[in-house]
């Protein structure tokens, strides 16, 4: 046997121990872990396909209908009610409610007009160019300008100033509900106590409403101009000299 090979013979065992630690770390993971690798990537992708077939799901669902209507038809809650029934409520929060939104400058005439009126009762030297201001905005285009204007002209305009009266009158058939109740009861502020011609006015509007509202606005206004107050049964008390019958 030559010394060479005696030499390799006692040296193998030494070899084959150092071998793991010579081993490349890639070979060893590869075999040494190999089934908790497995198992990893089965675990990441069933969890995968649950997330998928969670979204999945998700984008079949049906989302709320926002459904376009036409806010002249009837009144906006009506309308607001209609939308609710026929598509849910959230609907009527994902957007319908934004028909109603009142067009940009509305809120900023409405807010001059509280403040204006505030002053001129305040400032009693005001009141007539307060007054003039209110008129002038009684035709605006959107309900709730002049809506407020009417509120003003009550709210500043002295008992019996029939230009005020006068300009408050022509909006008992405004084409909105809430305008037309707004001014019924105006009268009942601005009227002197007595007055027949605003009297005739609120009898007659009494007679020809088409709403239970207007009717009772009217026959509200009519009480404070005669100076009394009507009770049930038509059973009329004076509260300021005679009433009339």
């Amino acid at each position: 046997v030559s010394v060479a090979f005696l030499v390799s013979s006692l040296l193998m065992p030494v070899s084959l121990l150092a071998l793991p630690q010579m081993a490349p770390a890639a070979l060893v993971a590869r075999f040494a872990f190999r089934p908790s690798i497995a198992d990893a990537a089965k675990r990441l992708g069933t969890q995968r396909v649950l997330c998928m077939r969670r979204l999945g799901a998700s984008s079949l669902v049906e989302r709320p209908k926002v459904v376009a209507v036409d806010a002249g038809s009837s009144s906006p809650l009506d309308e607001l009610s209609k939308v609710a029934t026929l598509s849910g409520t959230e609907s009527v929060f994902g957007g319908a409610a934004a028909l109603y939104e009142p067009p940009k400058g509305v809120e900023e005439y409405r807010n001059r007009l509280r403040r204006r009126g505030a002053d001129a009762e305040k400032d009693s030297s005001k009141r007539d160019k307060v007054v003039a201001e209110a008129i002038g905005l009684l035709h605006h285009d959107h309900p709730l300008v002049r809506l407020a204007a009417v509120h003003t002209v009550a709210r500043v305009a002295e008992t019996g100033d029939s230009h005020a009266l006068e300009a408050i009158a022509g909006h008992v058939t405004d084409n909105d509900e809430i305008v037309r109740i707004g001014a019924v009861r105006a009268i009942g502020r601005i009227a002197t106590p007595g007055d027949v011609d605003a009297i005739a006015l609120l009898v007659r509007l009494q007679r020809d409403a088409t709403s239970d509202s207007l009717r009772y606005a009217a026959r509200d206004a009519e009480a404070r101009v005669r100076g009394c107050f009507v009770m049930p049964g038509n059973v009329q008390h004076p509260l300021l000299g005679n009433a009339e019958g």
